[in-house]
């Protein structure tokens, strides 16, 4: 596989710029193509945030549809939710798609989701 625009940037030493293009909370991906269409030119790489505040999209399906739409896409495993087994189909499933940049994320405390906000106020 080729080496990508990011990874020449990054190896070279250049500045990059990365912004997200948070994945949907449902299987529309039309907010996605906003996203990347509104990216276009101004960014080096889009990096794609894995459910941190409650279900959405994976961000390896999200990955796909933007790679897709000619964005260059960084998907993120968010290791809270996932045995080792999950994180390694995860990393394996994303390279097959073409996917060779990923960032993995530790554990997140259950304090910062909306599910524990909403058993404090009760």
């Amino acid at each position: 596989m080729s080496e990508s625009v990011f990874e020449k940037l990054i190896r070279n030493g250049s500045f990059v710029i990365t912004s997200d293009c948070v994945p949907p909370r449902g299987a529309d991906a039309d907010i996605l193509a906003e996203c990347a269409k509104a990216l276009a030119g101004k960014v080096s790489a889009v990096s794609v945030p894995e459910s941190e505040d409650g279900v959405r999209m994976s961000s390896l399906a999200a990955s796909k549809h933007l790679a897709d739409l000619g964005a260059e896409p960084i998907f993120h495993v968010l290791t809270r939710d996932q045995n080792r087994i999950a994180l390694q189909s995860a990393i394996l499933g994303a390279a097959s798609l073409g996917n060779q940049k990923h960032i993995l994320h530790g554990w997140q405390a259950s304090g910062l989701n909306d599910v524990r906000l909403c058993k404090r106020r009760l």
